[in-house]
């Protein structure tokens, strides 16, 4: 969420308040007497929302199915580039990891299980998953999701295609690009990273400009995946791409029916974050805050 000032736009993803001081002021006014928290999640929506609540005066308990707080902003570990995100990353962690709050990791939450828990209101926050393209091909172990791939640059090879141009992909390039690999990102759009922000892609072109090892082709749809390369159409024709090693980077999706099988257990069940749709790191920031001050 931005306010548009002027023809541009301003926001602050670590302060959910800014811009909002009178709707806090309004929602705190409403605020609930001290509940029981269940939190489903402990991603950055997760952990906002268990530490809102705790700031608000209730009980809190935070379900995590992985060894780690953290959820995608944990991908800033493993790129350079991402230092404020890191640090953004490692404070939330920290301050969650340092609260009353009752965390339990490695803890895949079901239905049944934060139904005996018996709280008074459940904020899920289960993410999103990488999808995977329709592509001939793309289950070959030369093929890795984006995910995956970071963190484990030793396993790919020198060359590498990156399938899919947006957020994702073309910061992937950049972590790839920057540890010597050769990469080319192939686009179906007619423009790379189109939900970025104006601010955001003038300075992505910038860095990915000053990169002699990457390169870019746009309009370009992915037809198969080979044990060396891809097979790739554009307007014009279809045409081989060489590669080692091929990096899915094609997009999230909420997971959405796991999210929605939370509801029933109370009144106050509510969705934040990835799960309701893939976004950025500011709406799950604000969604986390606002879930708490809106419980009944």
């Amino acid at each position: 969420y931005h306010v548009a000032t002027e023809g541009f736009t301003h926001g602050c993803t670590v302060n959910p308040i800014f811009c909002r001081e009178d709707r806090v002021k309004m929602d705190l006014m409403n605020s609930s007497a001290p509940k029981y928290v269940v939190i489903v999640g402990g991603g950055p929506a997760g952990m906002k929302a268990a530490l809102t609540a705790l700031e608000r005066g209730h009980r809190v308990t935070l379900l995590e199915k992985s060894a780690q707080l953290g959820g995608l902003i944990n991908t800033s570990l493993y790129e350079d580039i991402k230092i404020d995100l890191r640090n953004y990353r490692n404070y939330l962690v920290n301050k969650t990891l340092n609260s009353d709050i009752d965390i339990h990791l490695n803890t895949e939450a079901t239905p049944e299980m934060v139904r005996a828990l018996n709280p008074d209101a459940v904020i899920v926050a289960v993410g999103s998953v990488p999808t995977k393209p329709p592509i001939l091909g793309s289950n070959r172990e030369n093929v890795f999701q984006a995910l995956d791939a970071l963190g484990n640059e030793d396993k790919l090879g020198n060359k590498i295609i990156i399938i899919g141009g947006g957020e994702i992909g073309c910061e992937m390039a950049l972590s790839l690009t920057g540890k010597g690999k050769e990469v080319l990102i192939l686009e179906m759009t007619d423009q790379l990273a189109p939900m970025g922000n104006l601010l955001y892609k003038e300075g992505l072109k910038i860095i990915m400009e000053s990169r002699p090892n990457l390169s870019w082709k746009t309009g370009t749809v992915c037809k198969q995946i080979t044990e060396n390369g891809v097979i790739a159409a554009d307007d014009v024709a279809e045409k081989f791409y060489e590669a080692d090693s091929i990096v899915l980077a094609t997009g999230m999706k909420p997971l959405k029916d796991l999210a929605e099988s939370f509801y029933g257990i109370t009144y106050d069940v509510k969705m934040i974050g990835d799960c309701v749709k893939p976004r950025k790191l500011d709406d799950a920031i604000y969604e986390g805050f606002f879930a708490i001050t809106g419980l009944r």
